[in-house]
This record gives C-alpha cells, sequence and structure tokens, in this order.
C-alpha cells in the first residue's frame, strides 16, 4: 500500500491551517503600518513640493496644501475657496489610512515666494482606520518631516 490515508491527509491540512491562522495576522499588520508610512511620507514630499513650488515662484505663485478627512490637495494659491481648480492636484490617503489631529490652521499650510517659509506651523497626524498605529508630519518655519507622535 503506497499513499496516504485520509487521517494522515486531514491532519496535515489541520496543521497548515493552524499556521496559517497565527501568521495572517501579522501580515495583515505589516501591511497596513506600510500603507501608513507611505502615506505620511506621501503627504511629506508634496510639502515639500509645494514649498519648493513657491520657493521658485512657480508659475508666479506661491503654492499650498490642504488637508481633508480622506486626501489631501496641492493647490495655487493661499485661499482654498478662491483657488483656481486647474492647477490642483488631488492625492487620496489608501482606505486603510486617515488623518487624525491637527494643528495646522484652517488644516491649510501654504508657503511663501522665494524663501519657502510658512506661518502654518503645526502637526497632522496620519493613522490606521482601524485605530491602530500613528505617523505625525511635523512643519516647521522651514523643515517638514516625520516627527515622534505628538501626544
Amino acid at each position: 500500500m503506497k499513499g496516504f490515508t485520509l487521517i494522515e491527509t486531514v491532519l496535515v491540512l489541520l496543521i497548515l491551517a493552524l499556521m496559517m491562522s497565527l501568521v495572517a495576522p501579522r501580515v495583515l499588520s505589516f501591511q497596513r503600518s506600510g500603507s501608513l508610512r507611505n502615506a505620511a511620507e506621501e503627504v511629506v514630499d508634496i510639502l515639500r513640493l509645494s514649498q519648493s513650488r513657491s520657493y521658485s515662484s512657480f508659475r508666479s505663485s506661491v503654492w499650498s496644501v490642504s488637508f481633508e478627512s480622506d486626501q489631501f490637495i496641492l493647490f495655487k494659491g493661499t485661499d482654498f475657496e478662491e483657488r483656481t481648480e486647474d492647477y490642483d492636484h488631488i492625492y487620496k490617503l489608501p482606505g486603510s489610512v486617515e488623518f487624525g489631529e491637527t494643528t495646522l490652521p484652517n488644516g491649510i499650510v501654504s508657503f511663501e515666494k522665494l524663501d519657502g517659509k510658512t506661518d502654518s506651523t503645526g502637526f497632522i497626524e496620519l493613522k490606521e482606520a482601524d485605530g491602530g498605529n500613528v505617523k505625525s508630519v511635523c512643519v516647521t518655519e522651514y523643515i517638514i518631516k516625520l516627527c515622534d507622535n505628538v501626544d
């Protein structure tokens, strides 16, 4: 007699299922934390792009970033309501990430022409939608970076 019995096959399948149930949550957690970090880094990159465009007076204007519930928008000018939407660049957050607390005035960061300075200093939190990990982006007069989580 060659081959495996039904009991041996079922036993191996049960062991594999048990192993998968132990590994799957860790894989999902790793994936969510990667999405959070990527989203936070994208916020930093877009803020720096806005600063760079203002510094170089790209299109003879200052540039700003507005933060909304599930997206952030790079726009030309300082007044979000009076902007020309033709110049907007909209960035959506992944479904597993959302904005948390912020200390940015009106949820907008604007940069001055020629020196790239901002008066919109503070931080904005990004968090996992299930309430897990949090990443903070800090904005000072000239520096934009990921920072330790702010309490």
